[in-house]
């Protein structure tokens, strides 16, 4: 008899030992499926940031940015100039401070010959009131597989029983 109940229990903890394997196995298995899982939805945020780039990119060109970069240090050596002047008018006699009031009018009227009438001051640029695209990469907010809950759930419970298992031998 204690022969036998010696052989059992070499049987149920060989058992036990396998369950346990096959336990590891599948755990492994179901962490490369997340792991999977997690590649995906990364490579489909590469995907969607990719298409925004593309969209963008064809919105405002290389020469677009070039001429804006231009356009803007054009106005930066205008700006910087008039600082100059600015600084140094404080300076001017009156003599020179009526010398450029009469060069402007001069140029007033030069403006007005030219056009044939007074020069209009345009209004400042209207701002688009259009909503923007939606193209930004969406955050999943899923929870994992649930097919993966229930193979952890599953495992879990094996685990309970395995542990019942040992308790007896």
């Amino acid at each position: 008899m204690a022969i036998h109940l010696i052989e059992l229990r070499k049987h149920k903890t060989s058992e036990v030992t396998n369950v346990e394997n096959q336990l590891l196995t599948i755990y492994e298995m179901v962490d490369i499926i997340a792991g999977e899982e997690n590649e995906m939805e990364i490579m489909k945020a590469m995907e969607e940031d990719k298409n925004a780039l593309e969209y963008l990119h064809r919105e405002m060109t290389v020469d677009d940015v070039l001429y804006l970069m231009d356009e803007i240090e054009e106005e930066s050596e205008v700006e910087h100039q008039m600082n100059e002047i600015l600084s140094q008018g404080a300076g001017l006699s009156t003599i020179g401070e009526s010398a450029i009031e009469d060069e402007l009018a001069e140029m007033e009227r030069e403006l007005r010959k030219e056009l044939g009438t007074t020069p209009e001051i345009s209004s400042p640029p209207v701002a688009p009131t259009d909503a923007l695209p939606d193209i930004l990469p969406t955050v999943p907010t899923t929870t994992p597989n649930s097919f993966i809950s229930f193979v952890r759930f599953f495992f879990q419970r094996i685990l309970f029983f395995l542990s019942k298992i040992e308790w007896v031998c």
